[in-house]
């Protein structure tokens, strides 16, 4: 249809009649292909219900009433514009007003089959009747689907056909922008889900395999205690990111739909275009403010917030855990990217409103200098948060020895940092301190750490077996590295005890206090096996005799 009205237009010497059946022809492709396509997407176990979540009672009664509105409102909307085409004024004003009656009435049928709160298609949602707002408001807005055709007619009737054409234009476009809306949004929340989805079978994959390795190494330890605090890495919250997706998607629809609204009836509501009529202020190039300039500036500041709250949970779910990157760069690649957006959305938003950056070059340096004279320690820890950030001295999940307290570096912030020690204290550090300070990072390049065990033995033990016992037991441990190679040592005569030290490595940090529980048990029971005795504090008293004779002279015998 589209080609024949296509043919109709590029034709030599076509008469008005020819192009104004080629003009009826190109709004039949156009209906045509809108409602077909809703009709295809309402199929059984189409796209509708299979991936919009919708029941087979509504798709299947959708798809019956858009054949029905194909067959009855398609030739009529034709034969409007076929007529609206026409030169011919009395064409136009006679059988154009009469189809476009007709066509209004086919609405109203219509829209009372689809939009009915208890007899339509939309009644048939599953989440119609359960409180949703539209539910709630239909005694508001359904009079409406009655009123604006009737009213239609009534401008038709009493003579301005020309403006019921031109609003009946614009009502249907908005009614398919507001359904292609609809459409994108099912679509992007589709693909949030199955993203979602994903992410979930990766995390429980991992979860497993965790599991798996957890359990192999405590059934070689013969134990199942951990480490008394959990680190808190950055991990995905699904329902966060889910949550500030969906409101990202709402938000930007909304947003799409207000510019697109606005483009359709800027033409027709006279009001709107009064806007550009109210002067605010004049820039020094001489341009002029107005109020649109800056209700645009309000929506931009709007959009900047509302970016910055939601898009980095969408980055890290669309993007970022598609890549072979680490957490920590993962974090700093979402703070640098809000960040971004904040700048990048104020320098806009104030661009609108003519203040650009001639504008406020020399009020920015001089506050620049202000601020570095007055709040140099917080300047200091905001370019050391950066600094930490992109040089990664120290990352989310790292163990830290900041003056006396170690811990688990829990948070990055930006003028801070959070550490969680083994009592699960937090401790807030400016992150100064980390750049300019003397840090101990356990977890920088290589988590292989050292554990040192210190064992006595009781004087008259064979120096030679405590030495082959240690290397033994370290050697039968399944967390020992190999390499480094355990190393046990006789270190020194002690007061009361022969000292020995057993030093071993171990893989991470998560087992090492486990890791020293089970060779402390496993010491004390090969020793006591072979019958070594582990030494403790001992002092010996040595008592002398006492001539008798000088207890019965002297002092000692007046007192006694």
């Amino acid at each position: 249809i589209g080609f024949l009205a296509w043919r109709f237009w590029v034709a030599t010497n076509m008469p008005d009649v020819g192009m104004a059946v080629g003009s009826a022809l190109s709004v039949a492709a156009m209906g045509w292909f809108a409602l077909r396509t809703l009709q295809v997407t309402c199929r059984p176990h189409g796209l509708a219900e299979a991936h919009f979540d919708r029941s087979s009672a509504a798709t299947s009664a959708m798809a019956k009433r858009i054949r029905t509105a194909t067959i009855l409102l398609l030739p009529l909307l034709a034969a409007v514009e076929f007529f609206e085409a026409q030169n011919d004024e009395t064409w136009r004003h006679t059988l154009g007003r009469l189809a476009f009656c007709a066509m209004m009435i086919a609405t109203i049928v219509m829209a009372r089959r689809f939009l009915h709160p208890t007899k339509g298609v939309i009644s048939l949602s599953g989440r119609w009747n359960s409180g949703h707002w539209p539910y709630r408001l239909h005694r508001f807005w359904y009079p409406l689907v009655y009123a604006v055709p009737l009213a239609l007619v009534g401008l038709t009737v009493t003579g301005y056909y020309y403006t019921a054409i031109q609003l009946t234009r614009r009502i249907l476009m908005t009614g398919w922008v507001v359904a292609g809306l609809v459409i994108v949004n099912a679509l992007m929340l589709r693909a949030l889900l199955m993203t979602r989805r994903r992410l979930a079978m990766q995390h429980a994959r991992e979860r497993r395999a965790a599991a798996i390795a957890a359990a192999q190494r405590n059934e070689a330890s013969g134990s199942s205690e951990s480490l008394p605090v959990a680190v808190e890495e950055p991990k995905v919250d699904l329902s966060v990111i889910s949550q500030q997706t969906r409101k990202l998607l709402v938000c930007c629809i909304l947003m799409i739909g207000v510019v697109l609204f606005w483009g359709i009836w800027v033409d027709m509501l006279p009001a709107l275009a009064v806007l550009d009529n109210v002067q605010l202020d004049q820039d020094e190039a001489g341009n002029i403010v107005t109020l649109t300039d800056a209700l645009m500036a309000v929506l931009m500041g709007v959009m900047t917030v509302i970016a910055c709250r939601n898009v980095p949970g969408l980055l890290e779910m669309a993007i970022l855990q598609r890549l072979p990157l680490e957490a920590s760069t993962r974090f700093a690649i979402t703070t640098v990217t809000n960040y971004a957006i904040a700048v990048t959305g104020i320098v806009f938003a104030f661009q609108e409103i003519g203040i650009g950056w001639n504008n406020v070059q020399w009020l920015v340096a001089a506050m620049t200098v202000g601020l570095g004279f007055g709040l140099q320690e917080i300047f200091a820890n905001f370019v050391s948060g950066l600094i930490i950030l992109f040089e990664k001295p120290i990352r989310v999940g790292d163990v830290v020895t900041v003056g006396e307290v170690t811990g688990a570096v829990t948070r990055i912030r930006t003028l801070a940092t959070t550490i969680t020690n083994w009592d699960r204290k937090e401790l807030i550090i400016p992150n100064k301190q980390f750049v300019t300070g003397e840090v101990m990072n356990w977890t920088l390049s290589d988590q292989v750490n050292r554990i040192v065990i210190n064992v006595g033995v009781s004087y008259g033990t064979d120096a030679d077996t405590v030495l082959k016992l240690l290397a033994q037991v370290a050697a039968e441990h399944p967390l020992v590295l190999g390499d480094p190679a355990p190393r046990a040592t006789f270190e020194e005569f002690g007061a009361s005890s022969l000292n020995f030290l057993l030093r071993v490595y171990i893989p991470n940090l998560d087992e090492r206090l486990q890791t020293i529980t089970d060779l402390h048990c496993r010491i004390q029971r090969t020793f006591a096996d072979a019958n070594i005795e582990i030494a403790f504090p001992q002092q010996d008293i040595h008592v002398r005799s006492i001539d008798m004779s000088l207890l019965q002279a002297g002092p000692l015998r007046k007192a006694s």
